[in-house]
């Protein structure tokens, strides 16, 4: 059980392992070449005295997203075609099943478009950072919704000019998750130091596009003509 578990966590069994330009090496790895060195840590060396609740460590809150239901809303379709759910002016849904596996697990991809993001160079430019920025953001904060088994992807749809929400994994908190990721997408911040760090990645990325293969650069313009 867990508690039998705890006794191993202890700092005489902890590796620690330093990664540095300058670190001093004594070994090479015979295949690549790669310097590296080994040695027994002196845990002498680390303040032991503090508590736990000192040091900032403790006993993270519970996960909301681990699934407690994973039954199968159903064993078989009818209907496994795709079929559209919902169609008005605002919306238009479709649904697919997927029962070839038969897990607990769905899909479900949002999108919102507006034609007019490609007006101008300066709207696509902003909208791209904004979902780098968004991302960016999401980094920590979904880090309980990946611990338990789910997934979520922010990019840009490969139609119309927009923003494309993709959530996967155990079906039961799908809904919950997503609705939690539109109501970041109105709040989120990142410091100035963040947003400036990927704007110049965005700059870099932009500039390499001009040495990119013929395929590559071909298909991005049949997509800009395609879907201007």
């Amino acid at each position: 059980d867990i508690a039998s578990l705890l006794r191993y966590l202890k700092p005489e069994l902890t590796q620690i392992k330093l990664i540095h330009p300058d670190v001093k090496t004594s070994q090479k790895e015979p295949y690549y070449g790669a310097e590296y060195a080994i040695e027994k840590f002196q845990y002498s060396r680390l303040n032991m005295k503090q508590s736990a609740k000192e040091l900032g460590i403790a006993i993270v809150d519970p996960n909301p997203y681990i699934p407690s239901d994973i039954e199968l809303l159903y064993s078989t379709v009818e209907n496994s075609t795709k079929q559209k759910v919902i169609s008005d002016k605002r919306v238009e849904a479709w649904f697919e099943p997927d029962t070839e596996f038969d897990l607990p697990k769905g899909a479900l991809t949002f999108s919102i478009t507006d034609a007019s993001a490609s007006d101008s160079v300066e709207k696509r430019a902003k909208l791209k950072m904004f979902i780098r920025a968004f991302n960016e953001a999401l980094n920590e904060w979904g880090y309980q919704a990946r611990m338990a088994g789910l997934a979520y992807a922010i990019s840009e749809p490969s139609q119309l000019p927009g923003i494309e929400v993709t959530v996967s994994g155990f079906s039961q908190h799908i809904p919950t998750l997503l609705m939690n990721i539109l109501q970041q997408m109105t709040k989120f911040d990142l410091s100035k130091s963040q947003f400036n760090t990927l704007k110049r990645e965005y700059i870099i990325d932009l500039n390499n596009f001009k040495t990119s293969s013929p395929t590559q650069q071909a298909f991005t313009y049949f997509r800009m003509l395609k879907h201007p």
